[in-house]
C-alpha cells in the first residue's frame, strides 16, 4: 500500500482510521480515559495524539465533539 493509499484510507475508511488511532493511543503511557469524560478525552487527545505543538486545542476538540460526536 502506498502512502497516498494509506491516506486515502484514513479519509474515507473509518473502520481504518480507528484502527490506526487506536495503535497509536496503545503507545501512550497512561490509559484511556472514562468514555464519559469529554474533558479528559480532551486532554488526552492533546497529549498523546495532537501533541502539546500540535495546533489543535482542548477546546476545538470539546466544540467538535459536542458538534458532531455522539451522545453517550
Amino acid at each position: 500500500m502506498t502512502t497516498e493509499d494509506k491516506l486515502k484510507e484514513l479519509k474515507e475508511n473509518d473502520a481504518y482510521a480507528c484502527a490506526i488511532a487506536r495503535i497509536h493511543y496503545l503507545r501512550a503511557p497512561a490509559a484511556l480515559p472514562e468514555a464519559n469524560d469529554t474533558n479528559a478525552q480532551a486532554q488526552y487527545w492533546k497529549t498523546y495524539y495532537n501533541t502539546p505543538l500540535g495546533k489543535g486545542t482542548v477546546q476545538e476538540f470539546i466544540h467538535n465533539w459536542q458538534t458532531y460526536g455522539v451522545s453517550i
